[in-house]
């Protein structure tokens, strides 16, 4: 829900400022208030997209509640890019990306144990996209990207004598889709961005046991994704 808010007060603060200072709102021009260059070709860009994400869930039944699942998810990679043209950009990210999911299981005397289940892997993503001026400072720029990563898992487990096992393991993945975002530049220097929803296809490997390497699974997901988790916020510096 937070980053929900976030995502709102930063569409509407730019929307709001472009059509104070654009009142011909969605149509294309090739100046902006900073003057030529924000996006021209030839630019160098650094900067990155953040995300963060928590969900839980409660469980009631008549006057009892009880506590589900706490989905904890984040990801953070910067980025380096080059404006190759009017309308298209090249990009390269390498970050790091992580989730953990803390439940709650009961154990022989009754008492209730907390278990977390977590899995953390560095990413490195090229992209390559295609943007449209909106407004003197604002751009939409849909992206192609594909990514790898490749990082470790670990899981925790009760025992019948209330013991915690812990499980290390290994995870690797592939990633390729398509994601919309939003640039406003608020200098011609300096832009913010987010990014919300992707159409996407993801191959995760997993060892359970990193001694184990015969024993894996393999997962594959595919479709479009309008979960908060793929929100993203960032900020970029043009140069």
């Amino acid at each position: 829900m937070k980053k929900f808010t976030i995502l709102l007060s930063v569409i509407l603060l730019a929307i709001s400022t472009s059509m104070a200072q654009d009142p011909t709102f969605g149509e294309s021009n090739e100046t902006n208030t900073y003057g030529e260059g924000s996006m021209s070709p030839g630019r160098w860009y650094l900067g990155g997209m953040l995300g963060l994400t928590v969900r839980t869930e409660k469980h009631e039944d008549g006057s009892t509640t009880t506590e589900g699942p706490k989905f904890t998810s984040f990801d953070i990679i910067p980025s380096v890019g080059y404006v190759l043209s009017d309308k298209w950009a090249l990009g390269l990210g390498v970050g790091y990306e992580s989730f953990s999911i803390k439940s709650t299981e009961t154990d022989s005397d009754g008492n209730e144990v907390e278990l977390k289940d977590q899995a953390g892997q560095f990413v490195i993503m090229p992209r390559v996209g295609y943007y449209t001026q909106l407004t003197n400072n604002l751009y939409c720029m849909p992206y192609f990207y594909i990514g790898f990563g490749f990082g470790t898992t670990k899981t925790e487990s009760l025992e019948f004598d209330g013991s915690i096992n812990t499980q290390e393991g290994k995870i690797s993945s592939f990633e390729v889709g398509i994601a919309p975002s939003l640039k406003y530049f608020f200098s011609n220097y300096w832009a913010i961005s987010l990014s919300y929803g992707r159409l996407f296809y993801e191959n995760t490997t997993t060892t359970p046991d990193k001694d184990d390497s015969d024993h894996t699974n393999k997962t594959a997901n595919y479709g479009l994704d309008l979960d908060l988790s793929s929100i993203n916020l960032g900020l970029y510096y043009f140069f």
